[in-house]
């Protein structure tokens, strides 16, 4: 899937990113509550609670994959609504600090992992800047996604502070590109596809940043057919 001019299995990135959360650096608050907001803004009418009672009206359980989860305080939510009618599927560079209430979690570099099948929904809204390797990451997801399966992602590209743009994490003008490239299909790995640019106020991140910042990046939503 990767390819020479696109490495992204990077140790030296890796760490870089473990050392930050290690040290709490990057907030890793991820609250039932703030990824109710993500869905909101990238179109989504349902809060995540809603989603996993569409998944159980067809079926008896809900894989759900939380990529990049943080400290799974959302997983944990979840779990808490649906107990075992959930599955709880986290990844990370780092566990969480209280495991209970996540199923399943794997640890490390997501390049280097495998990644879960046969997921309902996989969510990712505040970690594939920090994990670069576009072109072969989004393909990984759709694949990931069981018959009538759902992904519902957020891609943070730029940053506008006081007027300037700056990239941010890994994102830089090849990803960008990458994005471009993949903006331009409709369908992946047996998914419908939907991949495009769109630019939110900081606050829906960190409320207690500059209110005249804003994010530039991509909604991702990818969706397999039943």
């Amino acid at each position: 899937m990767n390819s020479p001019s696109h490495p992204v299995n990077n140790p030296a990135r890796a760490k870089k990113y473990f050392e930050r959360y290690a040290q709490g650096v990057v907030i890793r608050d991820h609250s039932l509550e703030l990824y109710d907001r993500f869905l909101e803004n990238l179109g989504e009418k349902q809060s995540l609670e809603q989603l996993v009672h569409r998944v159980l009206r067809r079926k008896e359980k809900c894989r759900l994959l939380d990529l990049g989860c943080g400290n799974a305080n959302a997983l944990r939510e979840i779990k808490g609504l649906f107990g075992k009618r959930v599955h709880t599927i986290g990844m990370d560079l780092l566990p969480p600090s209280i495991i209970q209430g996540v199923d399943e979690f794997i640890e490390g570099d997501v390049h280097a992992q495998s990644f879960p099948g046969a997921c309902d929904l996989i969510l990712s809204f505040r970690s594939i800047h920090e994990m670069g390797g576009i072109r072969s990451l989004i393909p990984a997801i759709a694949s990931s996604l069981e018959k009538g399966g759902r992904a519902y992602c957020w891609i943070r590209m730029r940053e506008s502070p006081e007027g300037k743009t700056l990239f941010v994490g890994e994102m830089n003008e090849r990803e960008e590109n990458d994005l471009h490239a993949l903006a331009t299909q409709s369908s992946m790995n047996g998914c419908t596809l939907l991949l495009q640019p769109v630019e939110v106020p900081i606050p829906v991140l960190n409320e207690n940043a500059e209110r005249n910042t804003m994010i530039g990046g991509y909604v991702l939503l990818l969706h397999r057919p039943l």
